[in-house]
């Protein structure tokens, strides 16, 4: 048998992941905690060699199962009586007289959850002999260097590929090739874009517009030399890729601009993008235009949009808003002035009705402003000053003063209660643009 045991270290960072997960595995209460490694370790050498031996799988494929598929594993080894002599061919004798649903170690082992699984097992099968389809296609995407355990991720988005014939798969991921991409890159295409490997007639000028687009990107623009060969890095890479996409931005038309802009796939986590992009959505503006700004103007990624604080009034003045017109604004909207946090600038300005306005000045180039725009507590009073100097010369000047020192003697308080509503309001955004 050719099961090669894992390192001290190895088995533990996996039994880690696992074992830390929400999902808790299965109880191992007849298995002492000290012995609980080398239990799954040896569990894991059976089930290789019943797959393998028994079942007639490649052993390859028959070791990537039973690596993978550690909740599965650990509910049947929790039916086994344990010895550490014996354990080894006490489990065998189980597999021999207890016939394991094969599906649930196979779709575990690509990486659907454990508690998933029965939504896409299918009816009145056990053997994975008796559906073959899905288990070949697995075969054909292994083969050309798809990571096993990543393989529910294309199942579950495109389940229909898992039906197609193996060779047609193969001669599909070799003509990516074709475009000058290697095959790492066409892995994390494929795990990030699932429906090119689908081949509907449908998604053809879809597909051709993307692959336009990439073959700008990788080839003309050279990324491909600067991306580390590991599918790690090209899945992270077609990550931030597909979040403009799925801004609207148009396939077909954003290959040169993303080339020219290609640090922002370099150089910034894809938590950075999209907290950046969630930022600018709050305005309610267009959001394939939030794409667009964050191509163009790629220097407001490194902007610190959350904790910083900010004049509303030194805001709209440091952006070019005349005396009169921020006279009206104190009319209309005393109980938006003061300081916000900057990561609620995007609902200060609706509750201003300034979102285009202020959204058309980042996509003018004035987008550098905000760096320079926020307050310290050493301008507060100058911060006050301007709003007194503004209140006093309007029409409803007595009015709006007695509130203004009503605000300022409770500006801690009134600035912690609006950042607390705006806060809200965005956390129930998201969840919104998340559904």
């Amino acid at each position: 048998m050719h099961f090669h045991p894992p390192t001290t270290f190895s088995l533990y960072s996996t039994l880690s992941r696992h074992f830390s997960s929400t999902t808790k595995l299965p109880k191992l209460s007849k298995i002492p905690s000290r012995y609980r490694p080398k239990a799954i370790h040896l569990a894991q050498k059976a089930l290789t060699d019943y797959l393998h031996t028994t079942r007639s799988l490649p052993f390859i494929y028959a070791e990537h199962i039973s690596k993978n598929a550690l909740f599965s594993l650990s509910d049947v080894a929790s039916k086994v009586h344990f010895s550490p002599s014996t354990f080894f061919k006490s489990f065998q004798r189980f597999l021999r007289y207890h016939p394991i649903n094969e599906f649930e170690f196979f779709y575990e082992s690509i990486g659907i959850n454990y508690h998933e699984i029965n939504g896409f097992l299918p009816p009145n099968k056990f053997f994975l002999s008796e559906d073959s389809r899905v288990l070949n296609a697995a075969f054909a995407f292994s083969g050309f260097g798809f990571p096993w355990n990543r393989l529910g991720e294309l199942y579950r988005e495109e389940i229909s590929i898992f039906s197609k014939n193996p060779s047609e798969l193969s001669r599909k991921l070799h003509g990516f090739k074709d475009y000058g991409f290697g095959s790492v890159t066409v892995i994390g295409i494929g795990l990030v874009f699932p429906y090119v490997l689908n081949g509907k007639t449908e998604l053809g000028n879809e597909i051709s517009a993307l692959f336009d687009d990439l073959g700008k990107l990788f080839v003309d623009f050279d990324l491909l030399n600067c991306v580390e060969g590991n599918v790690d890095a090209w899945i992270e890479v077609c990550r931030k890729i597909k979040v403009f996409y799925d801004l609207g931005c148009e396939k077909g038309k954003m290959g040169e601009l993303m080339g020219k802009r290609k640090s922002i796939f370099l150089e910034y986590p894809e938590e950075v993008l999209v907290n950046k992009v969630e930022f600018f959505c709050r305005l309610s503006v267009n959001k394939s235009d939030v794409g667009l700004l964050i191509l163009e103007r790629p220097e407001i990624l490194d902007f610190d949009l959350e904790d910083q604080m900010i004049s509303v009034l030194g805001l709209l003045k440091h952006f070019g808003m005349n005396t009169k017109e921020l006279k009206s604004i104190s009319e209309k909207y005393p109980y938006v002035l003061g300081r916000h946090k900057m990561v609620n600038l995007p609902h200060v300005m609706r509750a201003l009705d300034l979102q285009e306005w202020f959204f058309n000045k980042m996509r003018s180039g004035k987008h550098h402003l905000l760096c320079t725009c926020v307050v310290g507590n050493e301008d507060l009073d100058k911060d006050y000053k301007g709003s007194l100097d503004i209140i006093q010369s309007s029409r409803t000047s007595i009015h709006t003063l007695q509130k203004l020192n009503f605000y300022v003697f409770h500006q801690y308080i009134l600035s912690y209660m609006i950042s607390t509503l705006l806060l809200h309001n965005t956390i129930y955004i998201r969840s919104y643009d998340k559904n």
